[in-house]
């Protein structure tokens, strides 16, 4: 059970990692999480891969104290597979983590600090590359009403600032438990199609929570490798789709600015 005593010393935060095939990309990321991380943490795969992933994942906890393995019969979307995390973590602190993210050394540390040390914050992003090392994410601003990330394409070692934003994208990110329990839209979109992460972040606004943009920490992340593949002219339908539906719920709000 994933509330029992745990065999590992306690754990500090939870990490929820989503894999979905793609095992070389997953490699990476655990090489990376258990190579950057050096407090006790507990991890909670959730996994529907039809690769060679669930055997690598078998052997993986085998040999790992501080896992635990979920396979949903079927996995929705991102939000249903975070609330799985959700009911599964032993900790306050959920750390969001896709296996299309490999994050760097002390990726963890000051995003931790912030969340830990101010209970108003609920939930803690961080600077996101391309893997030539560009920038692909430092933060969610909206233009035109329509959320864009801040920093595309500049270099590395520009955004290194810690600041209070309005959204921010979670392939890594520090939440607090409450906070993202309270936070998530199982109904809206269209699974996979995107807006539903910054939905989940003006819920947070419009609960209390502040959000906080930290370019301190850094991991890399390969945007879309896994379930935005196929049929490309439906990705796209499907996703004009879900912003007329983002744009249907908050627009009217005075959030979108």
């Amino acid at each position: 059970m994933a509330h029992d005593t745990p065999r590992y010393p306690k754990p500090e935060f939870d990490v929820v990692m989503i894999t979905h095939n793609k095992i070389e990309l997953t490699i990476e990321a655990l090489k990376a999480l258990y190579l950057h991380t050096d407090m006790p943490f507990h991890l909670i795969i959730i996994d529907d891969s039809t690769d060679l992933t669930p055997q690598y994942l078998d052997s993986f906890v085998k040999e790992h104290d501080n896992v635990t393995l979920l396979r949903p019969d079927k996995v929705r979307d991102g939000n249903h597979c975070w609330q799985l995390g959700i009911d599964n973590a032993v900790t306050d602190i959920i750390v969001t983590h896709t296996n299309s993210s490999r994050v760097e050394p002390e990726w963890y540390k000051i995003p931790l600090q912030i969340i830990q040390n101010d209970g108003r914050i609920g939930l803690v992003g961080i600077k996101l590359l391309n893997m030539n090392g560009l920038i692909w994410h430092a933060g969610i601003a909206f233009f035109n009403s329509l959320p864009s990330h801040v920093g595309i394409g500049e270099s590395a070692h520009r955004h290194t600032h810690v600041t209070s934003v309005s959204a921010v994208n979670f392939s890594i990110g520090f939440f607090r438990k409450q906070a993202l329990a309270n936070a998530l839209d199982f109904d809206t979109y269209i699974p996979w199609r995107s807006f539903d992460d910054t939905d989940t972040c003006l819920t947070l606004l419009k609960n209390g929570w502040g959000i906080i943009y930290c370019g301190l920490s850094t991991a890399y992340h390969v945007e879309s490798p896994t379930r935005l593949q196929g049929d490309q002219m439906k990705f796209w339908e499907e996703y004009n789709e879900n912003l007329r539906r983002f744009l249907a719920k908050w627009l009217d709000r005075g959030c979108l600015n």
